[in-house]
């Protein structure tokens, strides 16, 4: 064979293995990770957080089980799972990781997020129901903690964040560049009493230093982000804080959204807190989005833009993009991402890579049992959304997609719910093993 002839041949093959994938649309087939016919696995109902690459190409994946609409106990308890995958081996087998007992045996926990420090230590944290009075099992529901050092295992023994008196809800967690750890939910320790009509809840927000460590004598009140009094106070009348996202971007500023109450659409508030600060002042940037049971995302870009993923509130819902340039205080005007206005399409995540990419996955839903993921890139710099493509293997109830990007592609989790007590957790990447374009080469000798 002449060198031309060899070069015609070995350079499509080197283009392969060297060019990024981040732009490439050859999904692997979705396979089904957790789901064994009988138990229902879950993503958390804010599913921003549950997967992320370490430094080393490794993915770390939190979901959890327990049945929908009951209350955790040890006669139907709920456990959080966290596994590992490569692309050479596959994924690891599950764990569960929370340490969730009292007298009556495990409790367990729900709604877990994970975060990964610069030196891939992995930090998990979820709601809680060991701490709530046996019978009774929703009276005090906690939010706990536990982490992963590189190389290590997570400990038997787990950490608590909250001291309160009364349900905590739906952590989420994120680490910053100096190995901080920040975590933020809602929780209704201030009002909670026996007439629900009592109950409003305000958003939380614990760091800790920069060693990992959290301070055990902070109080309720010291954590307090939000405060029901300043907008209202009237226990009949005073709206809920509820499903908080965060976000840490490259400087260390915190980055928080949330929505009103725990209906199907909502006010979207932002709210950002100075790196070394804790205060902020909080302002409504869309009157109405799809809210508690589809809550908006935000992600943190490499350049330290922020950038919120969110399904308004019209008859048909559409998938909207919302961006703040870093350095700046107001946001720009939304950006649509879906663009067949005949069926509803919502639940989006969104991250962002190093090139200006936008990475975004979905929900389009026909009818309660016909939903398809979709997933599609927005180039910032020319403004073009790229075409959808449909992840999901089959038509069903698939739910809560979230995403993760490295340096060689991108992986994306989401639930199919087969019944109230059953659902199954799928994964999909375009990350293939690695190969050489020497082994490639030898293909066609």
């Amino acid at each position: 064979m002449g060198f031309g002839r060899f070069l015609a041949l070995l350079l499509p093959l080197l283009l392969c293995v060297f060019a990024s994938p981040l732009f490439a649309t050859d999904f692997l087939p979705a396979e089904q990770i957790a789901g064994d016919g009988l138990t229902r696995y879950s993503l958390s109902r804010l599913a921003n957080n549950v997967l992320a690459f370490d430094s080393e190409g490794r993915l770390h994946a939190v979901y959890w089980s327990g049945p929908e609409g009951a209350y955790t106990n040890p006669t139907s308890p709920a456990y959080v799972y966290y596994r590992i995958w490569l692309p050479e081996s596959g994924w690891s087998g599950q764990i569960s990781i929370d340490d969730s007992f009292n007298g009556d045996g495990h409790i367990g926990g729900r709604h877990p997020s994970l975060a990964i420090t610069d030196s891939d230590t992995v930090w998990v944290v979820w709601h809680d129901g060991r701490d709530t009075t046996p019978g009774n099992w929703l009276d005090n529901l906690e939010i706990y903690a536990d982490f992963r050092p590189k190389g290590g295992a997570f400990s038997s023994s787990d950490i608590r964040l909250s001291n309160g008196t009364g349900n905590g809800y739906v952590p989420r967690v994120a680490a910053d560049a100096s190995g901080r750890i920040h975590a933020t939910w809602y929780d209704f320790h201030f009002t909670q009493g026996s007439d629900t009509e009592l109950n409003v809840s305000d958003i939380f927000l614990k760091s800790s230093d920069a060693e990992g460590l959290f301070n055990p004598a902070e109080t309720m009140t010291d954590i307090q982000f939000t405060d029901y009094t300043q907008r209202g106070g009237a226990v009949y009348t005073t709206p809920s804080y509820t499903m908080p996202d965060l976000a840490v971007d490259p400087s260390g500023d915190r980055h928080l959204i949330w929505v009103v109450g725990t209906g199907d659409s909502s006010p979207l508030y932002y709210a950002r807190i100075p790196a070394g600060s804790a205060t902020a002042t909080e302002a409504q940037i869309e009157p109405q989005v799809r809210a508690y049971f589809d809550p908006p995302h935000i992600a943190a870009a490499p350049n330290g833009d922020i950038w919120i993923a969110y399904a308004d509130a019209a008859a048909t819902s559409r998938v909207m993009l919302k961006r703040l340039r870093a350095g700046q205080t107001a946001f720009d005007t939304p950006i649509p991402i879906s663009s067949d206005n005949a069926v509803n399409q919502y639940n989006p995540d969104v991250e962002v890579d190093a090139d200006g990419i936008a990475h975004i996955v979905w929900i389009r839903r026909r009818s309660t049992s016909d939903r398809d993921i979709l997933y599609a890139t927005y180039d910032i710099a020319t403004d073009t959304v790229g075409e959808p493509l449909v992840l999901s293997p089959e038509a069903g109830k698939w739910d809560r997609p979230s995403l993760a990007l490295s340096d060689t592609g991108v992986a994306i989790l989401f639930e199919k719910s087969v019944s109230l007590s059953v659902g199954q957790i799928w994964f999909v990447t375009d990350i293939a093993p690695k190969t050489t374009a020497v082994k490639t080469w030898e293909a066609y000798r």
